[in-house]
């Protein structure tokens, strides 16, 4: 091997492993509990919130931090807004503005240059504007009401409390403020939604999700219509409105709110997954939500949640937790595809599942297919006099 070889291997083989070898080395160091974060002063940070997507983060540190910062996940925004030497130890104040918009990590660490101290992780009360809707949306209309009273109630002590505290000028005081202040915002933001939401749901109408398309009348095409050639898979009830339009004709929200759930790229083998024998209750809403094809799900200001089904192409614009309006375009509709049958025809599937204000609770996918349906086991010509009543 000539002499240059035998040079140019080593160098080319520290420089494959350099980056490697930065990575290994662990950036992260155990502190020995040398720092520690005190307090987020926003309990209830939310994104895409002006008054509530930030903090303020205390720490305190028995070392003097050459340059202290916080880290998380997200994009954000700081600055150190104090900094105290006290005979033993250090406090800072450091003020976080997220700029993600699409943050969920709830974990915080104390930075020092390019060291993440671990055990100092901190966790902190975040979430999406979306997602904060999606939970009042569970809330029943007595709810509501006792809520949107108790946030006013809460509004108006905070405010007389943080007056109390404006002519204090050490930081702990100065620092309990900030903390009442984001507390009333929070406050206030939930009483206007919740008011919001409760005002929306009365005298309900809504459009149809079908653009230029009216609700159906034909009795095959309606709630609780026969569905007798699926008795073996299914509970062989039809479960709302069929309504017919040419391939890729536009769908839109019936009504206002957040995207809760997306299936889409659904596949002719997905009918293989369909339970055949023995079947529960369970596995017939399984199969039944397979033959749903691609579907979009809204949980909608009522509380309600409408399934959207047999769509052709779901724009990649449409994702989960989005907040969307009455109007608003977003899907196509496609054939049924469905294995059994071979229909000729092209049309949307939609219904409305009950919530049953289970409120503080994660519902599981199954769990939202076992809520009865709207006008469930109701005779059809009370069906087709109702909804007159409630769409546009």
């Amino acid at each position: 091997m000539k002499s240059y070889q035998i040079l140019l291997f080593p160098i080319l083989l520290s420089v494959i492993l350099f980056p490697f070898s930065l990575n290994s080395a662990d950036i992260y160091e155990i502190s020995d509990w040398s720092s520690k974060i005190l307090s987020s002063l926003n309990e209830h940070i939310i994104i895409w919130t002006e008054k509530l997507d930030s903090t303020i983060i205390a720490f305190r540190s028995w070392e003097d931090l050459l340059k202290p910062s916080i880290y998380s996940s997200c994009d954000m925004n700081q600055k150190i807004i104090y900094k105290n030497a006290f005979p033993s130890w250090n406090l800072y104040f450091i003020q976080i503005d997220f700029t993600d918009k699409s943050c969920d990590s709830d974990k915080i660490y104390i930075k020092n240059w390019d060291i993440i101290y671990t055990d100092t992780e901190f966790k902190i009360n975040i979430t999406d504007y979306s997602k904060e809707l999606e939970r009042f949306l569970d809330y029943s209309d007595s709810d509501l009401k006792k809520e949107i009273k108790q946030s006013n109630v809460s509004m108006h002590e905070l405010d007389n409390e943080s007056f109390a505290l404006k002519d204090k000028s050490d930081i702990w005081s100065r620092a309990k403020r900030v903390s009442k202040i984001y507390s009333m915002n929070y406050s206030e933001f939930k009483s206007v939604t919740l008011e919001y939401i409760y005002k929306s749901r009365t005298g309900l109408r809504y459009i149809s999700p079908v653009k230029w398309k009216v609700i159906p009348t034909q009795k095959t095409l309606i709630p609780n219509a026969w569905r007798w050639y699926r008795k073996d898979v299914t509970d062989w009830i039809h479960h709302w409105y069929d309504i017919l339009a040419p391939k890729w004709y536009p769908v839109q929200a019936l009504w206002d709110w957040v995207i809760v759930k997306i299936k889409r790229d659904f596949a002719w083998g997905n009918f293989s997954r369909i339970k055949r024998w023995n079947l529960n209750f369970d596995d017939k809403l399984e199969n039944l939500d397979i033959y749903r094809w691609n579907q979009v799900w809204l949980k909608t200001l009522d509380w309600n949640i409408t399934f959207y089904s047999h769509l052709w192409k779901i724009s990649n614009d449409i994702y989960e937790w989005k907040v969307v309006k009455s109007w608003e375009y977003f899907w196509n509709i496609d054939k049924t595809w469905v294995p059994d049958r071979e229909y000729k025809d092209f049309h949307l599937h939609f219904e409305i599942q009950l919530n049953p204000h289970i409120k503080d609770k994660v519902n599981s996918e199954l769990d939202i297919l076992r809520w009865n349906w709207f006008w469930q086991w109701k005779k059809q010509d009370w069906i087709l006099d109702e909804q007159k009543k409630i769409f546009m």
